[in-house]
């Protein structure tokens, strides 16, 4: 049987082009036995989820900009005309609950379950719309992740609850053009500067958050034709300190030019996650699928053991041909669901992988 896993926020949505039949899965959240997907093409799609697979599938709407769960497991999404819906799973129907003044990127939801709209203006308090806003980050090339004076959308999000506080952790993500990393106090209503001890991983671009714990991890990577970089960072006193790292660079007189560490767990690294029911991070990078247990030591790559092999991988590619994991959840102790891009949930479990 799988458990509820509460969902705190939801990550970035582009405004729809078009509905219709669904598309390639961006985001999804798991309630209970059922796992909601939105698509790119902006369908939210309803899964029934059993152990043996897909059982069940249903369109629930279309034009939905962001989809969230909050505090209570219960599903909320943003639409194209800035309304916000909660679904009433006892009426099975949707509820307005409220109007955003902008587009949303994303939800986000305090202790109290109080809601935060995430725009190209800033942070937006659901209950007073007042909006807080700034243009500092970590990151000093601040013109890459505002445009027109606010925002670009946030990649990943995660509201973290560390010393009785719930803190709003927002990472960007523009492939060769680096990233960002903004954080907002949600209980006092206010942005915290954040730091790095590696400006060169930290102007990366932020593929995933995870806590563990009281701490709040990063996944950075590079993507580029002339390098290719990955970390995984842990923020201490919102320091960002590189833990371990995946650092290759193309020349074309180098010997080892296109040869594949298959050994790296930071090789590739795309998504990670912190999974409660084994008290295990993972992380998926283009080496595979790697473990490791709350307590052990991170930074050391040999306490990392690999629990399955990478999803799809054409050895005699270079490194920078390697599969992209876009998000990764738990749903289980040892079993993960994961998506690629493409339209199709990938579930691993007791060491294997099967698709629905």
């Amino acid at each position: 049987m799988m458990c509820l896993l509460p969902v705190m926020v939801a990550a970035q949505r582009r405004l729809p082009l078009s509905s219709g039949k669904p598309r390639e899965i961006e985001e999804f959240k798991v309630v209970g036995k059922e796992v909601w997907a939105l698509t790119s093409n902006s369908v939210l799609v309803r899964y029934c989820y059993q152990e043996e697979g897909q059982h069940q599938s249903q369109i629930m709407d279309s034009l939905v900009t962001t989809l969230a769960v909050d505090r209570s497991n219960r599903v909320i999404t943003t639409m194209r005309d800035k309304s916000i819906k909660r679904w009433m799973s006892e009426k099975n129907a949707w509820e307005v609950i409220g109007h955003s003044m902008d587009y949303a990127y994303g939800l986000a939801f305090d202790k109290h379950n109080n809601m935060y709209a995430i725009t190209q203006h800033g942070v937006e308090a659901m209950l007073s719309h007042r909006r807080y806003f700034t243009d500092s980050s970590l990151n000093t090339n601040r013109g890459i992740v505002a445009i027109d004076g606010g925002w670009l959308a946030p990649a990943t999000l995660l509201v973290a609850d560390i010393s009785d506080k719930s803190q709003l952790w927002m990472g960007y993500y523009l492939g060769e053009f680096g990233g960002d990393l903004r954080v907002f106090d949600l209980d006092e209503k206010k942005f915290i500067p954040v730091f790095a001890d590696s400006m060169e991983f930290a102007m990366d671009g932020v593929r995933a958050l995870v806590q563990m714990g009281d701490a709040v991890y990063s996944v950075h990577t590079l993507e580029h034709m002339s390098s290719l970089r990955a970390a995984l960072c842990r923020m201490n006193n919102y320091k960002a300190t590189v833990l371990c790292y995946y650092n290759k660079k193309y020349r074309d007189d180098e010997e080892d030019y296109g040869k594949i560490d298959t050994a790296n767990a930071m090789r590739g690294l795309s998504a990670a996650c912190f999974n409660p029911f084994d008290s295990c991070m993972y992380a998926c990078s283009a080496s595979g699928i790697f473990a490791i247990k709350a307590g052990e030591q991170i930074s050391c790559l040999e306490n990392w053991r690999k629990v399955y092999n990478p999803l799809s991988l054409d050895v005699t590619d270079k490194d920078i041909v390697m599969m992209d994991y876009k998000k990764v959840a738990a749903l289980g102790p040892g079993k993960l669901l994961i998506t690629d891009g493409g339209d199709k949930f990938h579930v691993l479990s007791d060491g294997k992988i099967r698709e629905w």
